[in-house]
């Protein structure tokens, strides 16, 4: 019985060294869903800047603004929503307990405190006239709700001017929103689990299949079963390479 076992054991470690790594694979090349850009939360920013056409506001400082912007960040969609005057003010900017106006001392108060000196070199760059204050404040307005960096890849971002009833621009607002989402609910954490359980398991069956083999094979050759089982447990492959060298040279099996 111990023989047929024995026999058995290599086939157990090849499957579970084979379910591990197409498992590990599968999880190495798959790209998570807020990483795709489905375009699907596209819509939804696009609705928002929408709306402030239909504001008009007389002043950056007009409260249906605040308003626009804390109702932007309650949207599931969007990430961060920043309203900056004309002259480069910052109107609203999201704080680190959620949607909320700009309270003195709480966060930058001007947009150039946003952005890099790179940016203001490329400005300079240009001839005098080349851009209105009102462009130069809608490319700042671009390039500071951009500034974070760490998740640009997997946000998109939209800025667009805020003009009033004369159609002149008296403010820019910035919108950043997540371009995928998630996997959610039961469904997406039972696959996640399973996927972790196949490579767990296959990794323990590989492993628990080669100590065993070798188990039973120093047995029948009296070189020290549980020592070489327990080495092969901690050194895995190398483990068992050393025993297999040693095995070699050692005594023949022992007649069952």
């Amino acid at each position: 019985m111990l023989d047929r076992l024995k026999s058995k054991l290599p086939i157990l470690a090849v499957a579970g060294v084979i379910v591990f790594l197409i498992t590990l694979i599968f999880e190495a090349n798959r790209q998570p869903a807020f990483q795709i850009d489905s375009g699907a939360n596209r819509p939804a920013a696009l609705a928002l800047l929408s709306e402030l056409e239909q504001i008009r506001p007389d002043t950056p400082g007009d409260v249906r603004l605040e308003q626009w912007a804390d109702r932007a960040e309650r949207t599931p969609e969007i990430v961060r929503a920043d309203v900056y005057a004309a002259d480069g003010r910052v109107v609203h900017f999201p704080s680190k307990k959620g949607p909320s106006a700009l309270l003195p001392g709480k966060g930058p108060s001007n947009i150039k405190d946003m952005v890099s000196s790179d940016v203001f070199g490329a400005l300079d760059a240009l001839a005098d006239g080349d851009l209105r204050d009102d462009q130069k404040t809608l490319l700042l307005a671009a390039f500071a709700i951009r500034a974070e960096g760490e998740h640009n890849d997997i946000y998109r971002h939209l800025v667009r001017p805020v003009r009033n009833q004369a159609g002149e621009i008296v403010a820019v607002a910035g919108i950043a929103y997540a371009i995928g989402k998630p996997a959610s609910g039961q469904s997406g954490t039972a696959l996640w689990l399973i996927r972790g359980l196949a490579m767990v398991l296959g990794f323990a069956v590989y492993l628990l299949s080669l100590a065993a083999w070798v188990l039973l094979d120093a047995k029948g050759r009296e070189r020290h079963p549980w020592l070489w089982a327990g080495f092969v447990l901690v050194g895995q492959f190398i483990g068992l390479l050393v025993y297999l060298l040693i095995r070699k040279n050692g005594p023949a099996e022992r007649e069952a």
